[in-house]
């Protein structure tokens, strides 16, 4: 049992590097002396640069001067007791979720584990 395990860590091991060694030269730029290849690259490099860089902006705007004063009032404001009710109850907004997964995984022990603390 042992010398499966062994050789089936080595084969997923062996399986990742050369999966991470493939994906690292897809990731290579072109060198800038192929004016062609390197022109290609930074046409579809990533079209959507101008629109993630407006919304980078906007979500550390509204972090700052919105979300991250809120959250310092709530921490403020309310009691550890409270904040850990809330928490409790936004977790238990989870589990119809969870339920959901674990029977689509064939796993309906866990979704009845899942499905107890709920109720």
């Amino acid at each position: 049992m042992k010398r499966v395990r062994r050789s089936t860590l080595l084969q997923s091991a062996i399986l990742g590097l050369c999966t991470a060694g493939l994906l690292a030269g897809c990731a290579t730029v072109p060198p800038k002396s192929n004016k062609a290849a390197y022109q290609a690259y930074q046409q579809q490099n990533d079209p959507l640069k101008p629109t993630n860089k407006v919304m980078y902006h906007l979500d550390n705007t509204l972090d700052t001067y919105i979300f991250k004063p809120v959250a310092q009032g709530y921490t403020h404001v309310t009691t550890q007791g409270m904040r850990n009710h809330v928490s409790d109850f936004m977790t238990n907004l989870d589990e119809p979720g969870h339920i959901l997964y674990f029977m689509a995984a064939g796993k309906p022990r866990d979704a009845g584990t899942a499905l107890v603390p709920s109720w």
